[in-house]
């Protein structure tokens, strides 16, 4: 996805762009989802990414309980329990879900923002100068 292509609605009606999906790219779709008119950005890591965004809030969910149990000081939530049998998909998305409207109203900081972590990139096809 290049600036300015249009972010496409896949069949659950979420919004999302494409990309290559490593962590060099990560701060740019950030920016893309910001300047698309998110407010809260869920980011899924299996590896314990630590990326944040200047705009808006970046809660991060592991997708294993290994990882979240190595990164629980740097990831807000692990959906690992689907994986290890504790929790089911409703679950974790109830979880997930009430855990956006505690950051997006404010009453709790994603690990992000209190370790202030603010990743801002553009990305430029050519060389920029200033």
């Amino acid at each position: 996805m290049k600036f300015g292509d249009p972010i496409y609605q896949d069949r659950s009606s979420r919004f999302r762009p494409t990309h290559p999906g490593d962590r060099l790219t990560d701060a740019t779709i950030h920016l893309r989802l910001v300047a698309a008119g998110a407010t809260v950005i869920v980011f899924t890591t299996g590896r314990g990414t630590t990326i944040g965004n200047a705009i808006a809030p970046v809660i991060k969910l592991a997708s294993n309980s290994p990882v979240f149990a190595r990164m629980s000081n740097d990831l807000d939530l692990s959906a690992g329990g689907v994986i290890d049998g504790t929790e089911s998909i409703d679950e974790v998305g109830k979880r997930v879900f009430e855990h956006i409207v505690k950051v997006a109203s404010g009453a709790e900081l994603a690990k992000a923002e209190i370790h202030k972590h603010r990743e801002f990139q553009f990305w430029a096809e050519q060389t920029v100068s200033l």
